[in-house]
């Protein structure tokens, strides 16, 4: 007869979400929950889906926040730079309907595109730096 059937409990699933939500690797995952890859797998296929982002979501929910927060320029700074910066490549107010941001119209890679290149282009706009590779 083979090993009895692994149940997993509340206080492993919360473990697992935990430290899969801190990016701990699953080879370490298994070590410290007791168990084997494929059990993980098998059974906390939804704590290793949704942990890292639900971390991540909380992480730039607490940035948002102190970003909008007036005196915080780090913050603001920091989103700016990041988030800010992904929205303008991607289309930034001409997003699309669906919610989904749209493509830049520019395709060369970054070491190809001054700063210049992005003001005042639309997606319509012809990429300034002449054809495409």
């Amino acid at each position: 007869m083979g090993a009895p059937s692994f149940v997993p409990t509340a206080e492993q699933r919360r473990m697992v979400h935990a430290m899969a939500g801190c990016g701990v690797p699953q080879d370490d995952i298994v070590l410290v929950i007791g168990i084997t890859s494929r059990t993980l797998r098998k059974h906390f296929r939804h704590e290793l889906d949704v942990a890292v982002i639900e971390a991540n979501t909380r992480v730039a929910q607490c940035l948002y926040k102190q970003a909008t927060t007036p005196g915080n320029i780090g913050a603001s700074i920091f989103w700016l730079k990041g988030v800010g910066r992904v929205a303008r490549e991607a289309g930034g107010a001409q997003g699309r309907r669906d919610g989904r941001l749209a493509r830049a119209a520019c395709h060369h890679p970054p070491h190809h595109r001054s700063q210049a290149d992005y003001r005042g282009r639309t997606l319509e706009t012809p990429c300034p730096g002449g054809p495409h590779p």
